[in-house]
């Protein structure tokens, strides 16, 4: 029944699928970035946050001299 559109469907089916998989591709790197955002507005605005904000400043500091002596040595 679709022999005669069978050429137009061998085309346009594989690119649709990939349309599509490319578009779920693109919403869930989208979410992800989207609750890490979040997470970050909510680190900034809790008070908590400030204290986790500064601790982990200082943690990449601490990593950011060991990996320097580790470079240099």
């Amino acid at each position: 029944m679709t022999l005669p559109v069978a050429g137009l469907t061998a085309v346009l089916v594989p690119s649709l699928m990939w349309i599509t998989l490319r578009w779920l591709e693109d919403a869930i790197s989208g979410f992800r970035a989207f609750t890490a955002l979040l997470r970050l507005l909510f680190l900034l605005l809790l008070p908590a946050g400030q204290d986790a904000l500064h601790d982990i400043r200082m943690l990449r500091a601490d990593l950011y001299t060991h990996i320097m002596h580790l470079a240099v040595t």
